[in-house]
């Protein structure tokens, strides 16, 4: 902090001074009343008393107190000399010395783009409240840099919005109000800042130059006039309309194509229905119709009637023609595919077809 060189020892000299004088005065006093009266011992106590009273006074108009989170500025005969810091202070009476309170915590300022000054954006004008949060780093430069630095930084934000949201549309300030943040603002950019790119913008520079650190600035509120709101829900409504339109279209193609996809795997269940009603009638007419044909037989019919359609019946189909060719070989050995994924029903037809090929005993080869 700048200050006075030898403030101290000057204000130690001039209360030096102040109890000299009030001495001397008092013993002028005492001797004025000892040559009324005569009486020393009452002139010399009148004098002390007045001594006393005179020095109480003084020391009464001199002490301050300092508040937490406030300080502060001394001037001496109207030049800074020194920071007084909280607690109990003396100061030179008789307007030698006087203070400034700075306070030192994080200060709200309003920010009210209001009917008499609006916030002009690029596509309309509009009524705004934002709150910049700062606080006071350098008392000295907060008090002697600039004329009432509350007020300066005040107009320092009332220019950087209009010049930073002043390119900007309603619907992008609507959209990025919440996520706008000081340093975006001062660089006068949507997107991440860097510290250094902030640092080097002119509104902190400005700020810093005035000992305050800006902290925040919160845009709280916007005031759309009416007929801009009006027709911005019209807009909007036009576009809930148009999406809903191509939400309904987009519901009716997939619609048809579920009844087409639909269409054909009914095609197809009736195709594999027909063949495995052909597969029955040729084992029905079949004249080496044996014992294991009338199981096999039984089996297909249970799965037709039971709904079995589709992969697992041509899957079906297709053992049951495996089993007919060992029926007409000498050989019982079974081959199985492994790979396949059978139904449930399907294992019990296998495990007859088992039973019989191995003449009624359940073996697996």
């Amino acid at each position: 902090m700048k200050g006075l060189k030898g403030s101290f020892v000057n204000r130690k000299l001039i209360w030096l001074i102040i109890w000299v004088l009030i001495f001397v005065v008092s013993i002028f006093i005492s001797i004025i009343l000892d040559n009324i009266l005569e009486k020393t011992l009452i002139a010399i106590i009148s004098g002390c008393l007045i001594f006393a009273i005179i020095s109480g006074i003084i020391l009464y108009n001199s002490y301050i107190e300092v508040s937490e989170n406030h300080v502060f500025v001394l001037e001496t005969w109207g030049r800074y000399s020194n920071i007084l810091y909280p607690g109990v202070h003396f100061i030179l009476p008789f307007g030698i010395e006087k203070t400034k309170d700075v306070y030192m915590g994080t200060v709200t300022i309003p920010i009210n783009f209001d009917e008499k000054k609006d916030l002009d954006l690029k596509d309309c004008s509009i009524q705004m409240s934002a709150h910049l949060l700062i606080k006071v780093f350098n008392p000295y430069l907060a008090c002697y840099a600039v004329d009432d630095f509350f007020n300066s930084v005040k107009e320092q934000a009332y220019s950087l919005l209009r010049l930073a949201l002043g390119d900007l549309e309603l619907d992008k300030l609507r959209e990025e109000k919440k996520g706008l943040s000081l340093p975006q603002i001062a660089c006068f950019k949507i997107g991440p800042v860097t510290q250094d790119e902030y640092e080097s913008s002119d509104f902190y520079k400005i700020l810093q130059k005035w000992g305050v650190n800006a902290e925040n600035l919160i845009i709280s509120d916007l005031n759309i006039p009416k007929e801009i709101k009006d027709e911005y829900e019209k807009v909007l409504a036009a576009e809930k309309e148009k999406d809903a339109t191509v939400i309904k279209a987009k519901t009716a193609l997939i619609e048809k194509d579920i009844s087409i996809t639909k269409a054909e795997a009914d095609k197809q269940v009736e195709i594999l229905k027909a063949e495995a009603s052909q597969v029955i009638l040729k084992l029905e007419g079949e004249g080496k119709a044996s014992a294991m044909n009338s199981e096999l037989l039984a089996i297909l019919k249970e799965l037709v009637s039971a709904g079995l359609t589709g992969n697992d019946l041509s899957r079906t189909l297709s053992e049951l023609a495996k089993w007919r060719a060992i029926l007409e070989t000498t050989n019982k050995s079974l081959i199985i595919d492994g790979a396949v994924n059978y139904p449930a029903s399907f294992g019990a037809a296998f495990g007859k077809g088992i039973e019989f090929i191995n003449g009624g005993k359940n073996e697996k080869s």
